[in-house]
């Protein structure tokens, strides 16, 4: 069972050129990427800036959460402050430093 040339030799083509254009695909799209005047990683680049974007979002309202619970705690901090001074029961450093320990630990 003798293999035509026709088709020996077009087996031989296909394995001498085959793995070069698979092994160097990368650098074929990358050239041809700048000869159509594509920027390199031009699609990576948006992705990430509407993720900078979206982690700016978060963090922003973190912070708008944060300034209100902080608000908060000064809020509780001043009326305790007041109810004792108020009541004429002026408490010393101690038993001060106590209520807002656990006013802190309450709100926090």
């Amino acid at each position: 069972m003798e293999i035509p040339i026709s088709l020996l030799a077009l087996l031989v083509i296909t394995l001498l050129v085959l793995p070069p254009v698979f092994l160097f695909r990368p650098l074929i799209v990358s050239i041809s990427d700048r000869i159509a005047g594509k920027r390199p990683g031009a699609k990576e680049l948006s992705e990430l800036e509407k993720r900078v974007a979206m982690l700016e979002g978060e963090i922003n309202e973190m912070r708008n959460k944060y300034d209100a619970i902080e608000e908060s705690q000064e809020f509780s901090r001043k009326l305790l402050e007041d109810i004792h001074f108020n009541a004429g029961t002026r408490a010393d450093e101690k038993n001060a430093e106590k209520l807002i320990a656990e006013t802190e630990e309450k709100t926090g």
